[in-house]
């Protein structure tokens, strides 16, 4: 410990330390201090310490110096600014001898350069969050994201992180299905070339464009920030000629869907974005994505309430209406809102008055339709129209909306016109029972009819049974008879000819085609008869006295008939299979 000295201690102290005389002048400066400002003791020793940090290693200045006097025992602080950005707090103690007079000063300095530049960042960021801020606020107060809104949000941001141009661009797809963006709105700073209009930033193609890597990342959610040159070749060739060095680019989604992204050049040098900055800037693209969204949907909601109320105001057939419920006030019924077409369809005068709409409803229905406390009514009245001076029919619909302390409070209702369609049902009604007297008088025809039929049936029926009789007892006995006399050959012939015609007549074969083939002649039936009985064409033509060629086109036109003509069907079998 003897062997420590005061100048060995002061230069192992861990601060930033110096001994300055009367004069400013250093005369000790530790070994820490030497090496943060890059000289040696020898080389600083005897300077002014302006000189040391005003030359070569900085440019200084002094500000919120409080002069001492030699009687003065307070502290002062000067704050330095220098090449590297680095920022100093120097304390100076004065040092008095044992007269009281000032000798110099030790000076302590701290190194606050983290805080500052993190002071920086903050301050950045705050620029940002306000800007974007300020850009809600002006949503809120206005109801519109127009141009200028969205213009003073960029410009805004550009300022708040330095940076040349800002801008957005929106996704769409072209006619043909290929997937593009173009700028929508754009900020660019003082000097900068504005970009917006130009052909390279409108319709770009991601694929074909070069850009489709950064679609992908987009689409992710992924935040991008680049160093031009380092690039690939594809997508230098769409930044440089914008004088782009450095960029950076956030998605913006709406309503969860990439709807595009807001972008930052630097024109002015190679900048390496912090995280935080990333950070910020994705939060600025997510707000202004929300703004976008809502929007949308103050817009979509404009539209509709057009549309409704276009729709409302140009009703013909039928009312539209609001009515306000309030048993406190004089008037407890007020009307909100009614379409003009309630003087046409109630024919009332005065429309505001909901007590007078009803004046000429039919007694049996008055209490029901104009009762506003009945919660929810769905009721057909009829009313006497005072201009078209006629009974007409309406359709009342209403629909209450209460609270537990009030009760009722709104009540939405519409009213049609179906004066039309109850005429209409008028007439189906009576058409309706003329049907069922038709359907009751043609039920007794039908009853009828069918009891002629079963008794034609039984006629029939006996018919048939009493030409076989006759045929087989009064007729056969006296063919077989003359068969077994002595015939010649023609008159054998005649007499197969009258008995196959007799067996034709009772044969159910015969019957049969002439009930389901109704087009079948009797010479046609008479030939498929004799077919089926196995008789060859040369054998029917000389029992029916015709040449085999006309038996041919009988033939041919019973198998046309038949449904087999251009079947390889026999027609003997096929004939056989009709029993």
């Amino acid at each position: 410990m003897k062997n420590l000295t005061w100048e060995s201690i002061f230069s192992s102290i861990p601060n930033y330390m110096m001994i300055l005389d009367h004069e400013s002048r250093i005369v000790i400066v530790n070994d820490r201090l030497c090496k943060k400002l890059g000289i040696t003791a020898d080389a600083a020793v005897g300077k002014y310490y302006t000189d040391i940090f005003c030359s070569g290693n900085g440019r200084g200045t002094e500000t919120n110096r409080k002069e001492s006097s030699p009687d003065c025992s307070n502290l002062f602080d000067t704050r330095q600014t220098f090449d590297l950005g680095e920022f100093f707090i120097e304390s100076k103690t004065p040092l008095f001898d044992k007269f009281g007079d000032l000798v110099g000063s030790v000076c302590v300095i701290r190194d606050t350069h983290r805080m500052l530049t993190h002071q920086k960042k903050l301050k950045s960021r705050d620029a940002i969050l306000s800007a974007v801020t300020q850009a809600a606020e002006h949503f809120l107060r206005r109801g519109a994201l127009d141009e200028c809104t969205i213009v003073k949000v960029l410009c805004r941001l550009g300022k708040a992180v330095s940076v040349s141009r800002v801008y957005v661009f929106k996704n769409h797809t072209s006619a043909s299905g290929v997937s593009m963006t173009s700028q929508q709105h754009e900020w660019s700073a003082p000097g900068v070339f504005p970009q917006k209009g130009n052909p390279g930033t409108t319709n770009l193609p991601w694929l074909s464009g070069g850009l489709n890597r950064w679609r992908i990342l987009m689409k992710q959610g992924h935040t991008i920030k680049e160093i031009v040159r380092r690039l690939p070749r594809e997508e230098r060739r769409v930044l440089a000629p914008q004088g782009i060095k450095s960029i950076m680019v956030a998605p913006i989604y709406v309503s969860d869907k990439w709807w595009g992204f807001i972008g930052f050049d630097d024109c002015w040098g190679e900048r390496y974005w912090s995280n935080a900055e990333s950070d910020m800037l994705k939060t600025a693209g997510a707000m202004l994505g929300a703004l976008l969204e809502h929007d949308k949907a103050r817009r979509a909601l404009s539209e509709s309430e057009q549309h409704l109320r276009s729709f409302m105001e140009n009703a013909n057939e039928f009312v539209v209406y609001r009515l306000s419920f309030d048993k406190n006030a004089s008037a407890a019924v007020d009307v909100v809102f009614v379409s003009p077409s309630i003087t046409d369809v109630l024919g009332t005068r005065d429309t505001r008055d909901y007590a007078q709409w009803f004046n000429h409803i039919h007694p049996d229905d008055k209490e029901v339709i104009s009762d506003i406390t009945y919660p929810d009514k769905n009721v057909i009245a009829q009313l006497f129209h005072p201009v078209k001076k006629e009974w007409r029919w309406v359709h009342a619909i209403a629909r209450s909306l209460e609270n537990e302390e009030e009760g009722i409070v709104y009540v939405n209702g519409i009213i049609f016109d179906i004066t039309a369609q109850m005429r209409v049902r008028k007439e189906l009604e009576i058409k309706q029972m003329e049907f069922q007297e038709s359907a009751e008088s043609l039920s007794q025809t039908n009853t009828a009819l069918r009891v002629l039929l079963k008794k034609l049936e039984e006629d029939r029926k006996e018919l048939e049974e009493k030409v076989l009789f006759n045929v087989n007892d009064a007729v056969k006995p006296y063919l077989n008879r003359i068969k077994d006399t002595k015939l010649s050959p023609a008159q054998q012939a005649c007499l197969n000819l009258i008995e196959a015609n007799l067996d034709e007549i009772i044969s159910p074969f015969s019957r049969r085609l002439t009930y389901e083939y109704l087009n079948f002649t009797p010479a046609e039936i008479q030939i498929a008869n004799l077919v089926k009985q196995g008789r060859t064409t040369k054998e029917i033509a000389k029992l029916v006295n015709r040449s085999p060629r006309t038996i041919d086109a009988y033939r041919d036109s019973i198998r046309n008939k038949l449904g087999i003509r251009h079947k390889k069907l026999n027609l003997r079998m096929y004939l056989l299979s009709l029993d």
